[in-house]
């Protein structure tokens, strides 16, 4: 069952528009306008490593290049969220899409108002050594909580708050995102 949902959320996705990529990924010049419905207010992506981009909504053209590079999209949308954008998308369209792009690989990863949980997080450092050395973009529907887990990462990693504040601050515009920065405690669940 959630095979078949992510199919299906990926095919929708095409169409949709659920993250910017960044200019490694595609030049800022072709990025496409935001879908009807989808947040206004995503910040430009940012590269924060070779391999690693935060973003906000990706846009379809931008998915399908992702995808064709062969990077691995993790979504930190609920699935509510997405069900939403799938649902407005077939609204919008009146069809359905066809199955998924070739070299598919995305991952829906929930980020909720409870944070960066010690689950989360473990599940988020798996999928980084899974992908190895393939490009991955993080996204959100704004980039703030793409931010948000970046940074918490980076704690992990040793990294101080101040440094991986400072590392996400483009992308991390809302108060709430800086403020579940400044709060999470390596190791233990974001508190807000």
């Amino acid at each position: 069952m959630l095979h078949m949902t992510c199919h299906r959320i990926a095919r929708v996705l095409l169409l949709t528009g659920a993250a910017t990529l960044a200019a490694p990924v595609m030049a800022a010049s072709k990025a496409a306008p935001p879908a009807a419905g989808s947040e206004q207010t995503a910040s430009p992506p940012i590269q924060v490593t070779a391999q690693v981009t935060l973003a906000g909504v990706m846009h379809p053209q931008q998915l399908s290049d992702a995808f064709s590079r062969g990077a691995l999209v993790v979504d930190l949308r609920t699935p509510l969220e997405i069900e939403q954008a799938v649902s407005e998308t077939i609204s919008a369209t009146r069809d359905t899409p066809d199955g998924p792009p070739p070299g598919l690989d995305y991952i829906n990863l929930p980020m909720d108002e409870r944070g960066v949980t010690p689950a989360l997080m473990t599940a988020f450092q798996q999928i980084r050594i899974a992908a190895g050395e393939r490009p991955i973009i993080v996204h959100c529907a704004s980039g703030n909580r793409a931010g948000v887990l970046w940074a918490a990462h980076l704690m992990e990693s040793g990294v101080t708050r101040d440094a991986a504040l400072a590392t996400v601050r483009p992308i991390v515009t809302k108060e709430p995102a800086v403020q579940a920065i400044l709060d999470y405690t390596p190791g233990r669940s974001a508190q807000r």
